[in-house]
């Protein structure tokens, strides 16, 4: 009788042992686990940052004075900073088909995510070419589009002028792509003051006149929530 019930013990042991395995919950993968390696030299990290942030603060120090002594400067890239909110520009999302914000080039800036230039200059541009498209040529956000991307370009130049090994970074299809298929919305149209207040025909907020120191998004007049990636 005692060697039956150790049997059984024993028996019961080892149930208990694959129920407890079998329960464990898997390992989560590390953190951190496909994290992009970084191809540049700690050199040339450093110099491509240095470049990056100056023609970053360069585009972000762009305004446009105001003629009422009471009104602040406008800030052009404004209403460049966040990615328009879905559920008021569905159709910007049917006709843009690579959204993207400054402020995701910013944070691709922060984490040191651009191996080169072309790949920055690459994204300013899109940046650029999305807002041309989806606004009309001579609309005040056109003009800041094309204000951004030679901004953008001569400070790239005059900080590489003396790094010939970072100068590849020109793009054929730079400002003002006049060849593209505009948004048949109405798009915003400077008001007496041009630079002030925008005129709303028909987008999202209404019609109406917006100031453009309220929260403006991807090269459209939305002050509604923003549909940003990281």
């Amino acid at each position: 009788p005692g060697k039956s019930a150790q049997k059984v013990r024993k028996a019961d042991e080892a149930s208990l042992d694959g129920l407890t395995a079998e329960a464990a919950p898997p390992k989560k993968p590390r953190r951190g686990g496909n994290k992009s390696t970084d191809i540049l030299s700690s050199s040339e990290r450093e110099t491509l940052q240095k470049v990056l942030n100056d023609v970053y603060e360069a585009i972000d120090d762009l305004v446009e004075e105001s003629s009422e002594p009471d009104v602040q400067p406008r800030g052009i890239i404004d209403p460049f900073m966040d990615l328009p909110p879905r559920s008021m520009y569905a159709d910007y999302y049917q006709l843009i088909r690579q959204p993207i914000a400054m402020k995701q080039i910013e944070n691709k800036i922060k984490k040191a995510q651009y191996q080169n230039l072309r790949q920055f200059r690459g994204d300013v541009g899109l940046l650029c070419r999305n807002c041309r498209q989806y606004n009309e040529d001579g609309s005040v956000l056109y003009n800041d589009a094309n204000l951004i991307e030679e901004t953008c370009l001569q400070k790239l130049r005059e900080e590489t002028a003396n790094l010939p090994e970072w100068q590849d970074f020109d793009e054929a299809d730079s400002v003002a792509d006049t060849s593209r298929i505009n948004s048949s919305v109405g798009t915003p149209q400077p008001v007496v003051k041009s630079g002030i207040k925008l005129k709303l025909n028909g987008r999202g907020a209404g019609n109406g006149n917006a100031n453009l120191g309220s929260a403006s998004r991807g090269g459209t007049d939305s002050r509604g929530g923003s549909d940003d990636e990281d």
